[in-house]
């Protein structure tokens, strides 16, 4: 079987370098329907069955293999490194297809460069010129005290014409920023190497994915499974094109939940609790959602040492939280977590179960509204949201308390002795990645937005204990951009006689429908066996 991944990887590689040249017709602003979505779509699902081959082959020879698992030859790894470096190098030049978070990114990064408190002011609070030109001008009068901040921030939209572009581009520009300390810092980083600069980004990126596939070799290593594995996040091209075209911040997010996992595998006793705190304070600092990961890290503690030991892997965790935001709690103006209510509040996009959810909520609320935390809402979008966050905590509460069935496989090879009877630090971090993949799997699943590269989170924990649902979530999820193939053309599919809304109601359905059933079926067969 290991003769396809030559095969596969060479595939792959092609696909990426046909979608660098694809990439330059898709210009921020202009000629979007004239952008090629549907083809980019194609070569994508094309790749994810490249994929999904490549990962079967590798976990059957695994699985008939004996120890040692090391590949014979080595040249088989040495391709699969190499596959998934190039793969993503061939992307640093391209444009970033149909997303420009990185406009944001850039901005908060010379905000805090130069200074400033990227969650004192929205980015449309700082109005320049009409037409980006003549003499900047203020928006409101602001305070005295944050002349000074006002003038700097006008500075840097006319410091350079990259800096125009990167301002006009930025999504959402009425929303303060909703990145936490850790990500200021690294855009912060990138703007230091080099202003403005969007390959500079990536190649950060591209460093951060290098050191979760480091992480994760030393993983399998401990748990004696294949280092081919590393294919399953490396070969990825939901993660090829998410954190290295798009790019996305979650790469960063990604390796600070490797980190803590190898951490957690690391630690011998009670006295390392701290470190995993600390390194789940990271993940924190990187995006805010990995707060979901810490119940079952602190039951993971209770269980592996004592109480003790998860109250201070809690307090480490709270204090390195606090420690990252403390620079800049003054001078936010309240506005410290604006970004991340309003998010959570508000945004609604390509959504799996919460849709449905929706739906009947509507059926039942009708046109009443509600205001919460002086958000104004239909009520059945409150009650929505209610019922999809009660369905992740609940998901998240039997998964730490391993009251959830297993839906991977088990991570024994054929003929291999259970290592957990001769190591419990490794069983004790099976069980923890299975309760954190879980999480995560439910809050993507559940959860009002379900942007693509989300699901990159699920990748890494895929690679110890792979699910053949989630991973054919991430093999569909390319069929999100027919979201933005279907607005492009909505007077061209109205006039045919297709209705849009129902259009972007099957495209949510092809990405989500078939994950659901196997989710189901290999949910029966788990309690199944079970019994």
């Amino acid at each position: 079987m290991r003769e396809l991944l030559p095969l596969c990887g060479a595939v792959l590689l092609g696909i990426f370098v046909s979608l660098l040249f694809l990439s330059d017709r898709f210009l921020y602003g202009t000629g979007h329907t004239d952008r090629p979505i549907l083809g980019t779509v194609a070569w994508l699902l094309v790749a994810s069955g490249c994929y999904g081959l490549a990962v079967w082959a590798t976990l059957r020879e695994e699985r008939r293999a004996r120890p040692p698992l090391l590949p014979k030859p080595i040249k088989t790894l040495v391709w699969v490194l190499f596959v998934g470096i190039a793969a993503r190098g061939f992307l640093l030049p391209s444009r970033a297809i149909q997303e420009v978070d990185y406009c944001r990114y850039m901005w908060d990064g010379a905000t805090v460069a130069n200074g400033m408190n990227p969650y004192m002011y929205a980015p449309i609070e700082v109005k320049s010129w009409h037409g980006f030109g003549g003499a900047p001008s203020l928006s409101a009068d602001p305070d005295p005290r944050d002349r000074e901040t006002w003038s700097k921030q006008l500075d840097l939209i006319v410091s350079s014409p990259e800096a125009i572009d990167t301002f006009k581009w930025i999504n959402h520009p009425e929303v303060r920023t909703i990145y936490p300390p850790l990500a200021q810092g690294l855009f912060a980083l990138a703007y230091l190497i080099k202003p403005w600069s969007l390959p500079v980004l990536r190649g950060l990126f591209l460093l951060c994915e290098i050191g979760t596939v480091l992480l994760l070799f030393d993983i399998l290593r401990r748990f004696r499974l294949s280092p081919l594995r590393i294919l399953i996040y490396a070969w990825s091209p939901l993660a090829i094109k998410e954190l290295a075209n798009s790019p996305h911040v979650d790469a960063l997010v990604v390796f600070t939940m490797a980190l803590a996992l190898w951490t957690w595998l690391r630690v011998k006793t009670a006295r390392g609790a701290p470190l995993v705190g600390m390194a789940l304070g990271l993940c924190v600092l990187a995006k805010t959602f990995p707060l979901i990961l810490l119940p079952a890290a602190l039951w993971a503690a209770r269980k592996r040492w004592n109480l003790g030991a998860a109250a201070w892997l809690f307090a480490a965790c709270a204090a390195t939280v606090l420690a990252g935001y403390a620079p800049f709690i003054s001078g936010s103006h309240g506005g410290l977590f604006d970004g991340f209510f309003t998010f959570a509040a508000a945004w609604h996009k390509n959504s799996g179960a919460y849709g449905v959810i929706a739906w009947l909520c509507e059926r039942v609320a009708g046109e009443a509204r509600w205001t919460i935390l002086g958000h104004e809402r239909l009520a059945a979008e409150w009650l929505a949201r209610g019922i999809a966050g009660g369905c992740i905590a609940a998901c998240t509460l039997f998964a730490a308390v391993g009251r959830f069935p297993r839906l991977w496989l088990e991570p024994t090879p054929a003929g291999a002795s259970p290592i957990e009877a001769e190591d419990p630090a490794v069983a004790s971090t099976r069980d923890l990645a299975g309760a954190w993949l879980i999480a995560l799997a439910a809050l993507f699943l559940f959860a009002p937005t379900g942007n693509p590269w989300y699901a990159t989170w699920l990748l890494p924990f895929l690679c110890l204990l792979p699910s053949r649902a989630l991973l054919l979530l991430t093999a569909l999820l390319p069929l999100y951009y027919l979201h933005f193939y279907v607005e492009y053309h909505a007077a061209e599919l109205t006039a045919a006689g297709y209705a849009t809304a129902l259009c972007s109601q099957l495209v949510r359905a092809a990405q989500f429908l078939p994950v659901w059933a196997l989710l189901g079926w290999d949910l029966s067969r788990a309690r199944r066996a079970r019994a």
